[in-house]
């Protein structure tokens, strides 16, 4: 007799690939599903090809507010808690748009209400305390990270602003510069000497970050800068005294959680300042403790401060990918604990030809033969969805379960395996540069 878990697991599978039958059917009779001028394929297995034209789910449109498109996706994700939303590149018009619409899905359809950026975690939550007062543009000076300052984005701060979504931030670099609202007001209110060494405090603070920046001090190689590290272990000692005080006001206030976040950035700015100081010259050791302070920062949000809600990340896909090849970075999915990734549903954005942006305009690089791109773009889709949760290996689907070539930043190639990394994928024809609000580069 077969195990009730097994029974659940069939119908479950069988109701999804039920609803991405139906829906491929009728928008495969659509044309403007397809990608126009796309040229001869990647080559990849001959095996692959059925499975992934079969499988791969077209997506209508990434802007729609009309979402019969993505209704699917609720079967998918009717038990999950938190999504994560990945880029493989930041500065992709087409992923913003992406991600705005299906953080509007999820919000309308079903119940996700925080929106949690790879942006500091104070910075973005001190918007919340000031959004009603702001006008959407302004909502970005001092939040989220000037890689999102986009006009596509000024849409998501839009819908932010009229409606209840929450946002907030799971990184531990800053990603504004204070304006001591806070510090001014609320702070003020609880203890005003506390107030006041907290603006002095923050003010040597984001004057020593910018003078490290200046001067390259994190660069591999740099030669040590010693008044620098002088300065910047003063730093710490006004950072730990200042974040001793907080503690012992938060004992006095525990459920404020405004004051909670701010004690938790304190003590996040202290901790990797430390870090940075003695890991200066090793470039990979600083990433591993980003990566494993954002796990142990997101990991405290969804405990202490967002129980029982649901979430959505929005990170870069190294940061939210749960594969981990030996030697490489520890990435913070990976690190998460099993609490977490059991709640969760994972989606990495990938690209397959256009243009983005690093430090200087990059043209996206032709995908290697068997890799993640040269399997998407099989189907020929403009946009399209592929869930890895639910598929058992065969012959068609076995790049899903061993290492294969992704691209990163248009240019670099990874090995991933594909169905460890993501529970699914969305995958995009041709992408562009964004536009930007406010001068965030500049071609030379």
């Amino acid at each position: 007799m077969m195990p009730r878990q097994s029974i659940f697991f069939l119908v479950h599978l069988f109701l999804i690939s039920q609803l991405a039958f139906s829906q491929n059917d009728y928008l495969k009779m659509d044309t403007s599903i397809y990608a126009g001028n796309i040229g001869r394929l990647p080559k990849v297995k001959d095996e692959w090809k059925p499975f992934i034209q079969e499988n791969s789910v077209p997506l209508k449109s990434i802007e729609s507010d009309d979402f019969t498109d993505l209704m699917f996706l609720k079967d998918i994700l009717q038990h999950k808690q938190y999504v994560f939303l990945g880029e493989s590149s930041h500065i992709v018009e087409e992923f913003n748009k992406t991600k705005v619409r299906l953080i509007k899905f999820l919000h309308q359809e079903m119940g996700f209400d925080v929106i949690s950026f790879e942006s500091n975690l104070w910075d973005c939550h001190n918007i919340n305390l000031q959004k009603d007062s702001l006008y959407p543009k302004q909502m970005f000076t001092n939040s989220i990270y000037g890689v999102w300052h986009t006009t596509s984005l000024l849409k998501l701060m839009e819908y932010l602003k009229r409606r209840n979504v929450s946002l907030s931030g799971f990184d531990i670099k800053e990603s504004g510069l204070p304006d001591y609202q806070f510090e001014n007001s609320e702070l003020n209110a609880l203890s005003p000497s506390v107030a006041e060494i907290a603006k002095q405090v923050l003010t040597g603070y984001y004057a020593y970050r910018k003078k490290m920046a200046q001067s390259g001090f994190y660069m591999p190689g740099k030669k040590n800068n010693n008044d620098l590290t002088d300065l910047g272990n003063k730093i710490i000692v006004n950072l730990k005294m200042l974040n001793d005080s907080l503690v012992k006001l938060t004992k006095e206030n525990p459920s404020n959680k405004n004051l909670l976040i701010y004690q938790k950035d304190i003590e996040n700015k202290t901790v990797y300042t430390g870090c940075l100081l003695e890991e200066r010259k090793l470039n990979d050791n600083i990433s591993n403790v980003r990566d494993s302070m954002m796990a142990v920062t997101l990991e405290w949000l969804v405990k202490e401060i967002y129980p029982g809600k649901k979430i959505v990340f929005w990170g870069h896909n190294t940061h939210i990918s749960k594969y981990h090849a030996k030697g490489d970075i520890q990435h913070m999915g990976f690190r998460l604990n099993d609490s977490i990734k059991d709640k969760s549903y994972v989606i990495g954005l990938y690209m397959y030809r256009g243009e983005t942006y690093t430090d200087k305009t990059i043209q996206i690089g032709k995908p290697k033969k068997n890799s993640l791109e040269a399997i998407l773009i099989q189907p020929r889709y403009k946009y399209s969805f592929f869930d890895f949760s639910m598929q058992a290996e065969s012959l068609g689907s076995s790049w899903i379960f061993q290492a294969i070539p992704a691209m990163l930043w248009g240019m670099t190639l990874e090995k991933i395996i594909p169905g460890q990394a993501y529970d699914g994928v969305i995958f995009i024809d041709k992408v562009t540069k964004p536009e930007y609000l406010f001068d965030y580069y500049r071609e030379e």
